[in-house]
């Protein structure tokens, strides 16, 4: 209770247990706080200028014995472990960030490295002058995170108020810090719980603020003399402000209500007026809570959602954009950066592309070699004069404008013992988002061949060892910045024999800092789950895989998912009937197998139905291709849904027809599916499916 002995005797014997926020009695003190600190306007990169702020983890347990040390400057525009390398390859540190936004990352979690104890990020204040002082902040954690996070803050290394048995997604914090002299250090440290599993946090708001002894010597040096003097009395009066003698007959009541008010103060004759209003807003204020803590807003494009919502009192969470329309709000629009055939440069012409092969094995030491043009070829090789070239293994490589390219031999066909791959590069002219999207094509002569995705020379994605005669390729390349090299380097196999391959489809898409400085820069600075899941290598017999069905319906509205009907496990394949195939109508001939192998149900207004329930929130796309295999069938339609909207529709002939489709923002347990009718007529409709569903979990704010 906040009083000084002089005041509060005239006034002990009507105490009770009514209080009243803190702000309320503040203006009858005649007082105002002051804010000391604030993480987001104080911030300054690389600590140029010290301003009291602190950015630390700890280096052991953060309850017992923490121990703390301060980030270092890392050039990407972040304090972290390492001022070079991100993530760091030192555990628990590995993922510890902070930077201007509030946008960080925490530290392993004591389950996930052998140090037993979790790694906090830290910010870190120091108070300049005596006071009484008081601590708020709100923080996210990523939605993609197994268990949220937890958070402890303490006054040097005491704990003043900590969460770390009761992890949760999002905190709202209001701390009374107490009286704190010059050199005291406030420490607001976000842990990963459980599991650190994708634990990007954003600190909405976190400020230091009280009332400095300056601001009334007086009256709050006898504050912070008698709390000096009961934090050293028996731990039930620990949290009340009161001398011993003058609150000795309220100390039952204060010590029944400390948990509650402890924070608050005041004494019914005081704020006897204040009570009923405070009990008012009260109840608004918890009527708003949940709609205010989950809301957002870029600095320029939604700014008139937020209010909207606001004025509505609607969560957000409950109004989840598609990605379509947040993009539309925001002024976001993802941009074709690089396409390999509308950017060919013919000659050896100055160009962002690289045209390239390895000199060394591709996935250990690939030393990226630039190929030349050769003029008489009109393509670009390994020499410029002769082709095929004499030199192994770079004998038959080449690129050429209309993506038709060979690799070069593979490692059993030379004494080297490396394969030597066909490499496409580009460099990123401007920082940004961006994926990789391909297909490449081995003839039937071919045994196929293989294929690695690069940043630099970091391997992010491969079917390396492979013998593949068709390759989909959709990649999330990440967070990139000028002058960051994406390679495409596809080889030959086991073997290199009529090795020529088709490219088609080769870009690379993105969404530009320059386009929206604020939410792109945002997205770069979080760290994203990449996901790939397709229908091949998930298949399995006797019950579906996980998160997937295999379906048919006679209902030629799609909408109506209650006229689905599930296939059944029939010893090799999923059909109509576990006994009989064909099977009686409407089932007939519809059947699914491995490899994407299947047949069309009979009827023309009937589909075959191929589903996958999203597993998390994130933006996904879809990539793959449909061939009718029957030499009698006349191809069928495509539908690609989401739920029971359809995003496309497209029709595919007897031959080949490739699947390149956006699915937007999706929350988790939503439902992609993809429909196949047989074009009005039922003969012959055997048909093989393969299609990838790549995606990236979307953060908290977007």
């Amino acid at each position: 209770t906040f009083a000084t002995q002089a005041s509060v005797s005239s006034l002990a014997q009507t105490v009770d247990s009514t209080y009243a926020r803190q702000s309320d009695v503040v203006q009858l003190a005649g007082l105002t706080a002051t804010s000391v600190g604030n993480y987001h306007t104080d911030f300054v990169p690389n600590y140029a200028s010290p301003n009291g702020w602190m950015y630390q983890y700890n280096t052991g347990p953060i309850l017992t014995n923490p121990g703390f040390a301060n980030m270092v400057w890392n050039s990407a525009g972040y304090y972290s472990y390492s001022a070079s390398q991100y993530p760091s390859s030192v555990y628990p540190y590995r993922y510890v960030r902070l930077d201007q936004d509030g946008i960080g990352h925490v530290g392993a979690s004591s389950s996930q490295w052998s140090g037993s104890w979790s790694c906090y990020a830290v910010a870190a204040y120091t108070v300049s002058q005596p006071g009484l002082f008081s601590m708020a902040a709100s923080v996210n954690f990523s939605s993609a995170s197994v268990d949220g996070g937890d958070y402890v803050v303490m006054v040097n290394t005491k704990v003043i108020e900590e969460t770390t048995v009761q992890p949760a997604p999002s905190h709202v914090i209001n701390v009374f810090l107490g009286a704190l002299q010059p050199g005291d250090v406030v420490r607001f440290a976000l842990g990963p719980g459980a599991n650190s599993f994708s634990d990007t946090i954003r600190i909405n708001n976190l400020v230091i603020s009280g009332f400095p002894l300056s601001t009334n010597p007086a009256f709050i040096g006898a504050l912070m003399g008698i709390q000096t003097q009961v934090e050293s009395n028996d731990q039930q009066y620990q949290n009340s402000f009161a001398t011993s003698t003058a609150l000795s007959q309220v100390n039952t009541t204060v010590t029944q209500n400390d948990l509650s008010y402890r924070s608050t103060f005041a004494t019914k004759l005081a704020l006897g007026q204040v009570n009923s209003t405070v009990t008012q807003q009260q109840s608004q204020i918890t009527a708003n809570d949940a709609a205010y803590r989950a809301m957002f807003a870029t600095q320029t494009g939604l700014s008139q959602v937020n209010q909207t919502v606001v004025a509505q009192g609607t969560s957000f969470s409950q109004n989840y954009a598609q990605k379509s329309q947040v993009q539309q709000l925001a002024g976001l629009q993802p941009v074709v950066v690089a396409s390999y055939f509308a950017d060919y440069a013919v000659g050896g012409a100055p160009s962002r592309w690289l045209y390239q092969y390895n000199n060394g094995p591709i996935d250990t030491a690939p030393a990226f070699t630039n190929l030349v043009w050769n003029p008489a070829q009109q393509f670009y090789a390994y020499s410029a004069t002769e082709y095929p070239s004499s030199s192994f293994p770079y004998r038959y490589l080449r690129l050429d404008d209309n993506g038709i390219s060979h690799p070069g031999s593979s490692g059993t066909q030379w004494t080297g013992g490396w394969s030597c791959f066909i490499v496409a590069g580009y460099n990123i002219s401007e920082s940004g988002l961006y994926t990789l999207t391909a297909t490449a094509s081995f003839p039937t002569a071919s045994a196929g061949g293989e294929y690695a995705v690069f940043v630099n020379d970091r391997l992010l994605e491969d079917k390396l060892g492979t013998d593949i005669r068709l390759h989909v390729i959709s990649v999330f390349l990440g967070a990139l910045n000028e002058g960051d090299i994406v390679r495409l380097a596809v080889g030959p196999g086991s073997g290199d024999g009529n090795d020529h391959i088709s490219f088609s489809d080769f870009n690379i898409t993105g969404y530009v800092k320059s386009h929206n400085p604020f939410l792109v820069g945002s997205l770069m600075d979080s760290e994203f789950e990449s996901f790939s899941v397709n229908n091949w290598d998930t298949f399995q017999g006797t019950t579906f895989p996980p998160g997937w069905w295999y379906q048919y319906t006679n209902n030629q509205d799609l909408t109506v998912t209650s006229a689905y009907t599930n296939l059944v496990w029939a010893g090799s394949q999923y059909q109509a009937s576990a006994t009989a195939y064909p099977a009686p109508n409407p089932g007939g001939h519809v059947r699914y197998g491995a490899n994407g192998d299947g047949h069309l149900p009979p009827s023309t207004t009937s589909y075959s139905l191929i589903s996958y329930e999203v597993a998390s929130d994130g933006i996904y796309n879809m990539v793959g291709y449909i061939t009718f295999s029957g030499s009698c069938s006349n191809g069928g339609n495509v539908f690609i849904l989401t739920g029971t909207t359809t995003l496309t529709t497209f029709p595919a002939p007897k031959t080949t027809t490739n699947i390149n489709v956006p699915l937007g923002l999706l929350r988790k347990k939503d439902v992609i599916r993809v429909a196949i009718d047989n074009n009005g007529v039922d003969y012959c409709d055997g048909f093989s499916l393969y299609f990838t569903i790549n995606g990236f979990l979307a953060p908290i704010y977007l």
